[in-house]
């Protein structure tokens, strides 16, 4: 892990210490939240039309229909040891099922994400990892 991801691994660990909403783990059942940390691959001179896309009507449209929790939620950017772009976020899914399913309008939006990403070193143009929150809520 070069230094860049160091740093917004840390970060991120950082903000969802702060703002946690509770433990959830990834060995869930169906309609248990879901935490996923996904990587996009962000093609050169293509980052401003991905962050507006991920600020402007990825997440506000996760929010709308009431897919996701408000936090943790963090988007980070970086370049990979190639110097290549991409963007880190981190949400929960209110369950396990959602993103499975998503809606017709969710799944528009994730296929505009395909024109600002490309597949990297062997991996997917978006990698999706789903991780358990450590830190619990200050409720």
């Amino acid at each position: 892990m070069g230094v860049p991801m160091k740093r917004a691994a840390i970060a991120a660990a950082m903000i969802l210490s702060l703002c946690a909403p509770s433990p959830v783990r990834a060995d869930g059942g169906p309609k248990d939240p879901e935490t996923v940390v996904v990587t996009y691959h962000v093609l050169p001179g293509k980052e401003a039309e991905m962050k507006k896309l991920m600020r402007e009507d990825h997440w506000p449209l996760l929010r709308r229909l009431k897919l996701v929790f408000d936090a943790p939620h963090v988007l980070v950017s970086g370049t990979e040891g190639d110097g290549k772009p991409y963007l880190r976020e981190i949400l929960t899914w209110r369950n396990h099922d959602i993103p499975d399913n998503a809606p017709p309008e969710v799944e528009a939006v994730w296929k505009r994400m395909y024109d600002y990403v490309e597949k990297r070193n062997g991996k997917p143009a978006i990698e999706i990892e789903e991780v358990s929150l450590l830190v619990p809520s200050a409720r």
